[in-house]
């Protein structure tokens, strides 16, 4: 099923770890994504080197932090995450990974996705923006920047016939209140602007909206009162659809298969991928 066409601005649902390492869980987060009205799904992508002579290598599991007993335990193999994106897929999501350290950039690339997504606040990814815009794909980088200094800094690196690729999603480290002056400072150095809330109750995505954000990252989670901050800010299925609606969102999902073209809106969207062709 191809991605369904949305009026501006578009929201994703980010799953974060709010699977809890549980593939059922990640999947009822898909399904729950998709009743709500979304544009499509992002995910989180982790690994880390085999810690014993026992673990094939060419079998990476995703996770947080080998060190940390709680993100551990929220560790997914490469197959279920595999299993989520063609889970998405078929429910005519698009599909985002967040690539969160570079041996995550190198697995990524046989996997199947629309989009790519990199947090600029984790040492050295920035580095890696040129190689992955050569994928073709559309890249969401996460960043606080709202400096105008830092911003032009960031635009150096980024070919002028990528830009259309990248979309610059502010707040992605903390709550911030999104200002039309804050996103126009932002779109004079990127044509396509989101904004990350982490604020559900604050009302701050439909400011964004408003002040013009192209995409809105919204997490989503099973239960608010679940155990953990990540669950806390995010919104449930009927969270989403109050803010799909709120953006006066009237959503539909295409018939036909994987390979069929994409409206004009997606295709400029999500830059040069194979689903967009």
């Amino acid at each position: 099923m191809t991605p369904r066409i949305h009026r501006k601005p578009r929201v994703l649902a980010h799953l974060g770890l709010n699977h809890d390492g549980s593939l059922a869980r990640a999947l009822a987060l898909v399904e729950e994504a998709a009743a709500s009205g979304v544009a499509g799904v992002a995910l989180p992508l982790y690994f880390h080197a085999p810690v014993s002579g026992d673990e094939d290598p060419s079998c990476p599991v995703a996770m947080v932090d080998a060190e940390d007993r709680d993100l551990a335990a929220c560790e997914l193999q490469a197959a279920a995450i595999e299993h989520i994106l063609d889970k998405a897929r078929r429910l005519g999501l698009v599909t985002v990974l967040e690539l969160c350290d570079p041996l995550s950039l190198m697995l990524a690339s046989g996997m199947d996705v629309h989009a790519y997504c990199l947090h600029l606040g984790r040492p050295g990814m920035i580095d890696h923006v040129p190689e992955l815009l050569e994928h073709g794909r559309r890249l969401f980088l996460l960043t606080p920047l709202a400096d105008t200094l830092e911003l032009a800094a960031l635009r150096e690196r980024i070919p002028e016939n990528r830009m259309q690729q990248v979309t610059l999603v502010c707040g992605a480290l903390r709550p911030q209140e999104p200002s039309a002056d804050c996103l126009e400072l932002t779109r004079r150095f990127f044509g396509n602007v989101g904004f990350c809330d982490t604020d559900p109750a604050s009302g701050t995505a439909r400011r964004a909206a408003a002040a013009g954000a192209d995409w809105i990252l919204s997490y989503i989670t099973l239960d608010r009162a679940s155990r953990g901050p990540g669950h806390y800010w995010a919104r449930d299925r009927e969270g989403l659809r109050r803010l799909c609606s709120s953006l006066g969102h009237r959503q539909r999902a295409l018939p036909g298969s994987r390979n069929r073209s994409l409206g004009s809106g997606f295709r400029d969207s999500l830059g040069n991928h194979p689903h967009a062709s």
